[in-house]
């Protein structure tokens, strides 16, 4: 994160502007989608401290280039606490180890259950802040152009299922909002039914809207699959990028190249240079792309 600051200084880089800053979610909705499922599986496979930490790092950074400041705000609010909170409560409730920190009424609190609760704690965060990337980046027409030629009924309905919920509780803030003068007299029982009342009554309203709007566009008529995603040279090399980094991380994951035990005692039984720096690359790669095009397109404007 210090690392990212500097950069905003160096690069002109204004991390108010949030995705205007990104530019790996330009790239075809497929090769984005890939890049995320590997992104998750690569850090629940490697329970490796120096792998989490880094895989925490550049979700938080890329994070901030696609939600501005917010995103750093987040991680000392939430993330960091959350974190520590889940070390603190493994060390409470494990008794491995044998680097005692301290005891409580003959209760021996480890130096390895506390690492091992932090690790956890840096790999939920880590798996969360990437999901939060992933549906900034992955728009509900692009999760449909991914599966679309696949299985379309399928992916409308997934679409629409998981725009359901955010649609729900903007209706409920709105229908809240203006009835919240209204009969000031009355309990809040009374408020709250009538407010989900008001809810589904508009809910149902915009599922025949909807349906008439399916309809009227020739829903459920013959027709072929329509995506406004092109898949181009660009694409390509990004994709076999991908691939290969990921598919050489899980090949070196599988061979215990990254191998570290928390019990008995904390210790590194397998290192590979080469896996942390394949890893780094891997997670980075939104980051670096965003930055050299940033860095490309300075050039650029220099000459004009």
């Amino acid at each position: 994160m210090i690392w990212a600051l500097k950069q905003e200084k160096v690069l002109n880089i204004n991390f108010e502007r949030g995705s205007a800053m990104d530019k790996f979610s330009n790239f075809n909705p497929k090769v984005c989608f890939l890049f995320f499922v590997f992104a998750v599986l690569l850090i629940l496979l490697n329970f490796n401290p120096i792998f989490l930490v880094i895989s925490l790092l550049a979700g938080v950074i890329y994070n901030a280039m696609l939600q501005g400041k917010k995103a750093f705000k987040t991680f000392f609010a939430f993330f960091l606490p959350f974190t520590i909170l889940i070390g603190l409560f493994n060390m409470a409730f494990t008794s491995y180890g044998i680097d005692v920190l301290f005891s409580i009424s003959n209760k021996n609190f480890t130096a390895e259950g506390l690492a091992y609760g932090l690790c956890q704690g840096v790999m939920f965060s880590s798996v969360i802040v990437w999901l939060s990337s992933y549906s900034y980046v992955l728009s509900s027409d692009k999760f449909m152009s991914v599966f679309s030629k696949l299985a379309p009924n399928l992916t409308l309905v997934l679409t629409m299922t998981l725009s359901f919920i955010p649609r729900l509780r903007k209706n409920a803030q709105e229908i809240n909002d203006a009835r919240l003068n209204v009969n000031a007299s009355q309990s809040k029982l009374k408020k709250s039914l009538d407010n989900f009342s008001a809810l589904v009554s508009m809910t149902l309203e915009e599922s025949i809207e909807v349906s008439d709007t399916m309809r009227a566009r020739g829903f459920n008529s013959y027709r072929k699959p329509y995506s406004k995603y092109r898949f181009n040279f660009n694409d390509g090399v990004v994709l076999i990028i991908v691939l290969g980094l990921s598919v050489a991380c899980i090949v070196l994951n599988s061979l215990d190249k990254a191998e570290f035990i928390f019990d008995p005692e904390i210790k590194i039984l397998s290192f590979s240079p080469i896996f942390l720096i394949l890893y780094t690359l891997y997670m980075f790669l939104p980051v670096i792309i965003s930055i050299s095009e940033g860095i490309k397109w300075h050039f650029l404007k220099q000459k004009i």
